[in-house]
């Protein structure tokens, strides 16, 4: 079930010619914001989702621009971190990392042009695999396996421009085959900062982060973590994420 962080995503008959129903963003009016300004947007999901492909078919009625969400991660009430594949109303498409609770963090991976247009229904794709994105737009390819690897995992969902009707359907998430399984791992670490304990080095959750004490007395360098599988494995991957939200504090130096 779609979970509406801003605006309302209700049922609703479809238009440009679809038979049957649809997901509806139907507020046209922003409300009163208790925390920073958003646009429509709801997800659904587990944040713990990597490699995967979500595709969904979108009309635009009045909205500028609608958005396929990938890999979607809560920063904070109500904001999130995800790839974006954004479908204009004249045809323009990007593909987009953005962070909503630091707009610096926004990164355009990719871009172009097709001949999609508003009032008419167009599919739009991602695909996942590691730190590659693949994006398709009607069946065609328009970004190959673009890297980048802000986020790792989570949910997938739709965002719409500010306050503007825009139709969804046929939402698809497929795991891939043979994708990347990550090991259970419970870490353990020569210091921590209390809310940074080592397991959240290893929680599959990139709003968090471990931490050595930064408290007096503070932990001198050098620091480890170490990861116990709980057994004998073949590892042919490490994947590390740096934190999230633009402090540089936290990232490792060396290793």
């Amino acid at each position: 079930v779609l979970s509406d962080m801003q605006g309302c995503f209700e049922i609703a008959p479809a238009q440009g010619g679809r038979k049957g129903v649809c997901l509806r963003q139907t507020a046209v009016g922003a409300p009163v914001f208790w925390i920073a300004r958003g646009t429509p947007l709801t997800v659904v999901g587990n944040p713990m989702w990597d490699d995967y492909t979500v595709s969904s078919d979108v009309l635009l009625e009045d909205a500028a621009w609608v958005d396929l969400l990938g890999h979607a991660t809560s920063v904070d009430q109500g904001s999130f971190a995800a790839y974006h594949l954004r479908l204009k109303n004249d045809g323009a498409w990007s593909l987009m990392y953005i962070n909503d609770r630091d707009s610096k963090l926004a990164e355009t991976l990719a871009s172009g042009k097709t001949d999609a247009r508003a009032g008419r229904w167009h599919n739009l794709a991602m695909r996942f695999l590691g730190s590659r994105i693949t994006a398709s737009i009607d069946g065609a390819v328009v970004a190959q396996e673009v890297v980048n690897n802000r986020v790792a995992s989570g949910m997938v969902g739709y965002q719409v421009s500010d306050w503007q009707p825009a139709e969804f359907a046929n939402l698809k998430i497929s795991p891939l085959s043979g994708a990347f399984t990550p090991l259970p791992a419970v870490a353990t670490a020569s210091s921590f900062e209390p809310s940074y304990e080592p397991s959240r080095a290893a929680d599959r959750n990139s709003a968090t982060s471990w931490h050595t004490r930064y408290s007096t007395p503070a932990a001198t360098l050098p620091q480890w973590i170490t990861l116990d599988l709980g057994g004998v494995h073949t590892v042919n991957r490490l994947r590390y994420l740096p934190r999230q939200d633009g402090n540089k504090n936290a990232a490792i130096k060396k290793y």
